[in-house]
């Protein structure tokens, strides 16, 4: 104990008097207290530790528990200003041999409240990206997350993605947070945790601490997935009206073949397109031969449940291969490439045409 180890004689050294005369010399709030936290001495600056000529009580505290640890103390006290608003100070308690305090303080409130006030920030961007977003994260330099919210994304948990890549997460290209341009609402498509396509809405910024990036994403792939049926049922249509279209505005019925598989080919972006009624005389075809094209879409047309003819649309070898899509366009126009073939027969047989000019030779 500081007491017992340093014993001075009252005569040789005033404990005191040091005290005071250290407190009296400093510019910053400064008391000398006996150990029950009585007010000795305070020099001016230390009105605020002070309740008329009484020690405010968060201050006696501590007083109390340096003189009983007898050891120096340093803590961060809170104590009401004038105007009711919260002032921190960071103070020195001193125990003294003689039973005496000395209390020194610096004043912090503003350093406290910048760290609160930056504590709030984070806690306020966390809790909007949360509110707005179905997913929001931070990640450093190097595109690793170091932040993510608590739900995950994309059938991730927050710990599964934590101290991960995004770019290996989601398979997406590696260089989407390096840009240090502010990033809005930018659509990306990535995978999920299942393999399956998803689409996500981004919204970026960069960190000019540690040049990392913090975002906000919201999956939009029902909506998107919703889109493109929409699109799809729109060209479904588009196509029908433009055969439908081009079978009345036709009399003469190779025309008629001929306008339809024009048609069909813009529709389904074709660069060859076959129409072969039953009677060949009506064959026609749109576009040129492909070299090395790749294997075709080939439909049969019928009529009064009876086959009258078929479609073929073939793309040259360098394009995209047809999908699902082009399958659906041809199937929801063949029943009427079968009326507009068993028209053009009906026309053809009537009209018996030796000698017409023909329109296209296949």
């Amino acid at each position: 104990m500081m007491r017992n180890a340093l014993p001075v004689a009252a005569d040789e050294w005033d404990g005191e008097a040091w005290a005071v005369a250290q407190a009296r010399s400093v510019h910053a709030p400064a008391l000398v207290a006996r150990g029950d936290g009585a007010l000795i001495f305070s020099n001016a600056s230390a009105t605020p530790f002070l309740a008329g000529s009484v020690i405010r009580e968060p201050l006696r505290v501590r007083i109390a528990e340096a003189y009983g640890r007898d050891h120096s103390l340093v803590a961060r006290v809170s104590l009401c200003g004038d105007d009711g608003q919260a002032r921190r100070f960071d103070v020195t308690f001193l125990p003294l041999p003689d039973g005496k305090v000395l209390a020194i303080g610096r004043e912090a409130t503003i350093e406290a409240n910048l760290i609160e006030a930056l504590t709030e920030s984070r806690s306020l961007f966390r809790d909007l990206a949360l509110s707005a977003a179905d997913f929001s994260f931070e990640a450093d330099e190097t595109g690793i997350l170091t932040w993510v919210s608590p739900g995950g994304a994309l059938g991730y948990s927050a710990s599964e993605l934590n101290g991960v890549r995004f770019a290996q997460a989601f398979g997406v290209d590696g260089n989407l947070l390096s840009a240090r341009m502010p990033t809005k609402a930018a659509e990306v498509w990535c995978k999920g945790k299942s393999g399956i396509d998803c689409c996500i809405v981004l919204t970026l910024v960069a960190i000019a601490s540690n040049r990392g990036v913090r975002g906000v994403a919201r999956e939009v792939t029902a909506l998107k997935l919703h889109e493109r049926a929409a699109a799809r049922t729109k060209r479904r249509d588009e196509l029908i009206g433009a055969v439908v279209g081009a079978i009345r505005a036709q009399v003469e019925p190779r025309r008629m073949m001929l306008a339809a598989a024009d048609a069909l080919r813009g529709a389904t972006e074709s660069d060859r397109v076959e129409i072969k009624p039953a009677n060949e005389d009506l064959k026609v075809c749109v576009g040129n031969a492909p070299s090395g094209g790749q294997g075709g879409l080939i439909v049969t047309t019928s009529y009064q449940a009876r086959t009258n003819g078929s479609v073929s649309l073939i793309r040259n070898a360098d394009g995209n291969p047809y999908g699902e899509e082009e399958q659906a366009l041809l199937d929801a126009v063949v029943p009427h490439l079968g009326i507009a073939i068993a028209i053009a027969e009906s026309l053809s047989a009537a009209c018996c045409e030796p000698g017409s000019r023909k329109v296209s030779s296949c």
